[in-house]
Order: structure tokens, then C-alpha cells, then sequence
């Protein structure tokens, strides 16, 4: 894979990050990615008592949103659509596997 694919919506979700959100990209094995902005995460955990084999998300899929706004050069514009998709977007779970690469992006001040 292109390193250049893993990042096609890198300057959108800086500005998100900008503004306060977490997202977590999930590559998926056709090379493909999910992404989702983070209400939740939970990542998966072994212990001598248990272990937990996957990772668990509650957010809301903005995959489409990025498709088609990653590449908005206006900041403002970009902004104002990701309020209306936060706003009218189902909030979901998943989980997946811990074999599932993932990235989870979020401001360093925080």
C-alpha cells in the first residue's frame, strides 16, 4: 500500500483534531479505512485474570464525510459541514479486532 493513501485526509483531520475532536482510522485488509470521531475508545487488554481481544468505539462513522469534504481547502466551509454530520450522525459501537491496525489521532494538549 501507498503511504500517500493512509493519509489522503490528513490536513481535514488535522483541522478536526484543531477544534477538539479524537479520531481513530481502522485500516481494513482490502486497505481501505474507516474513520470515527472518538466518544469512546477502549482498547483491547490481556491480564493474568483475563483478557479482552478486541478494541471497542463508540462514535460516530464519518468515512463519507471525509471522501467527500477531506480535500475542502476552506477551513470554515470544512468545519461547518462536519457540524451538521455530527449533528444529524448516528452514534455506533463497534468493535474489532486487535489484528485490525488502527490510529488513533487526537491533539497533543490535550
Amino acid at each position: 500500500m501507498e503511504i500517500g493513501s493512509f493519509n489522503q485526509h490528513q490536513k481535514a483531520i488535522e483541522t478536526l483534531i484543531e477544534e477538539g475532536h479524537t479520531i481513530l482510522q481502522i485500516i481494513n485488509p482490502d486497505n481501505s479505512a474507516f474513520y470515527f470521531t472518538v466518544m469512546e475508545f477502549k482498547e483491547a487488554f490481556k491480564s493474568p485474570a483475563m483478557s479482552v481481544d478486541f478494541n471497542s468505539i463508540k462514535g460516530i462513522n464519518i468515512t463519507e464525510f471525509l471522501r467527500i469534504n477531506g480535500a475542502q481547502p476552506d477551513r470554515s466551509n470544512l468545519l461547518a459541514r462536519f457540524r451538521e454530520v455530527m449533528e444529524r450522525g448516528n452514534v455506533v459501537r463497534m468493535d474489532f479486532s486487535t489484528h485490525t491496525p488502527w490510529f488513533k489521532w487526537g491533539s497533543a494538549s490535550r
